[in-house]
């Protein structure tokens, strides 16, 4: 095996890129794998070659693009017969794979497997598409596909033409077609540099006379293509095909104007009902339609002017129905799917409307909101172990603990199970707050839960349901709820811990302020504490649960 082969594989393993992606589900490392063994083996083996090349290109569809290049290469290094194999068994291995699954449902199945083709899914990726998909052109997405195919058709024919040249160079060829496809994701590109590792046995010429060449210190010319060479002829002959089937289809923006059926029209609001800080988390737009048919539902994303994590943008969904009908305007209330896309407050975007092959856009930027009283009380956008404006803190020294957020009402559940007598056991949502800002603000909260505060006979906790303002010095405040004090009671067992009970959460930031105030304790830099915790085990009861509830904080009237 040459040392080529094992490097391949140890690139794929160094960049995390490959794992990445691999994690999140995106399989296309299956067919590299598979056309690497393919082209290690493609040179003694031909029709164990076509087997495995068979098996990638019924893992993925881009592989496909490498079946005509490879095929020819064999024909041209062994000849007909050897050809003839290679393709039978690449035929049969697909067909094996693949046929049973055709002849169940031949229309599914082929709707399917040319889907990213054929269906009108939003564009994303990195491609010339992006003057289409972001609307600077108005270029149907079908151009571009027919563009990829004469593409692909001209690489072939340079490739067939310069065989000497290239012979080696035809995984480099499918990457130039991709970036002219209408969805450019990024695995669509960043495999194939690592599919011309294999090749480095042919490309650096280790041979007798290239070692005596060596020892000789024989001086080469510069072998550097010029322009009249074949092989530049051959690259620029690519380009200029690629480069004017794409400026043919710009004019269309021009020559035949394309109605647009969807438009938006203005951006009539911004705002934050989540509470999320540093965002806007919906907005009020106004769309009309005037297409074909009668009426059809409207999707909404944001292509921020900065980074972006998901390639498709920021995508957001409207509240309630979504329908607009012929003729008509309306009015959208959107907001995001998920917390990763929230939109920064200051960041300018683009705004698309669009459902099938309809589009419409209009420019804007966030504006700067005021600051939520408290962020998202409602612990909206759940998502996993974890929900934005809070962090999840549990002490697990006696057990173990976890969240989730409930839905009606509003709220979240806190669950412990302390396994260990005497030590702490604590669920514990954190956030931090402007006590200042607050101060002429109350908080009220529901909490229910079979278990409630209580502390020992030197005023120290032993079990708790209730919030814990905790200060910068490592001062705290617990004000935790308990059905038997009808009047809240205060307990001060140190200096940095005061302790309130009482049969109702409704706190008065003010008074909060006015304890820290009374004990010298600093304003700044404190958080507030969701926390149901214990220092006991319970026979019977292995879990214990708390659900807080409508949490709001509103302004004092007065």
């Amino acid at each position: 095996m040459h040392y080529a082969y094992p490097l391949a594989a140890l690139v794929i393993l160094a960049n995390i890129e490959y794992l990445y992606f691999a994690a999140g589900s995106v399989t296309d490392i299956v067919w590299v794998v598979f056309v690497m063994l393919s082209y290690v083996l493609i040179d003694k083996r031909s029709a164990t070659s076509g087997v495995l090349l068979g098996l990638a290109m019924s893992a993925k569809q881009l592989p496909w693009l490498l079946a005509p290049f490879m095929l020819y290469f064999v024909y041209r290094e062994q000849g007909f017969r050897s050809a003839v194999k290679f393709l039978c068994a690449v035929v049969a291995t697909f067909l094996a794979l693949n046929a049973y699954f055709f002849l169940i449902s031949p229309r599914e199945y082929l709707l399917s497997v040319f889907s990213p083709e054929t269906m009108p899914l939003i564009g994303i990726g990195y491609g010339l598409s992006q003057l289409a998909f972001l609307g600077y052109l108005n270029i149907p997405r079908t151009v571009f596909s027919a563009i990829s195919v004469i593409v692909f058709a001209s690489t072939f024919g340079v490739y067939v033409a310069l065989y000497k040249e290239l012979k080696h160079a035809f995984f480099a060829l499918p990457a130039l077609v991709m970036l002219f496809n209408y969805r450019v994701l990024a695995n669509y590109l960043f495999y194939w540099p690592i599919l011309l590792l294999p090749t480095l046995p042919y490309l650096v010429r280790v041979t007798k006379v290239g070692e005596r060449a060596l020892q000789e210190e024989i001086v080469y010319t510069d072998r550097r293509p010029r322009f009249g060479s074949s092989y530049a002829r051959g690259v620029i002959s690519i380009a200029a095909i690629a480069l004017l089937s794409f400026a043919t289809a710009a004019t269309v923006e021009y020559a035949v104007p394309i109605g647009n059926s969807l438009v938006v029209n203005r951006v009539t609001g911004y705002a934050n009902p989540y509470g999320i800080p540093g965002y806007v988390t919906e907005l009020q737009v106004n769309v009309s339609y005037y297409g074909s048919p009668d009426s059809v539902p409207v999707f909404f994303r944001i292509i921020p002017s900065g980074p972006i994590v998901n390639a498709n943008g920021l995508l957001w969904t409207v509240v309630g129905n979504n329908t607009l009908s012929y003729g008509s305007s309306r009015v959208f209330t959107i907001v995001p799917e998920t917390s990763a896309d929230f939109l920064p407050e200051g960041d300018c975007f683009r705004l698309e409307a669009y459902y099938a092959g309809m589009q419409g856009f209009i420019d804007g930027c966030a504006p700067k909101l005021p600051a939520p009283l408290i962020a998202n009380p409602n612990f909206s956008y759940f998502e996993g172990a974890s929900t934005p404006g809070w962090s999840w803190v549990p002490n697990n020294v006696g057990g173990s603990s976890e969240f989730s957020v409930v839905f009606s009402p509003h709220g979240v559940s806190l669950t412990i199970t302390p396994q260990v007598n005497g030590s702490w056991t604590a669920a514990q949502l954190i956030q931090p707050i402007n006590l200042s800002k607050l101060e002429d603000c109350t908080l009220i909260l529901n909490a229910s839960s079979t278990l409630q505060s209580a502390v020992n006979t030197g005023g120290w906790p032993t079990q708790f349901l209730g919030v814990e303002f905790v200060f910068s010095g490592g001062q705290q405040i617990w004000v935790g709820y308990n059905s038997s004090y009808p009047i809240p009671v205060y307990y001060n067992p140190s200096q940095s811990l005061v302790v309130i009970l009482s049969r109702s959460l409704i706190i008065r930031f003010s008074q909060v302020q006015a304890v820290a105030e009374e004990m010298g304790w600093p304003l700044s830099g404190v958080e507030m504490m969701l926390i149901f915790a214990t220092t006991h085990t319970y026979i019977g009861r292995p879990s214990l649960t708390a659900t807080f509830y409508n949490l709001v904080v509103v302004r004092n009237e007065g």
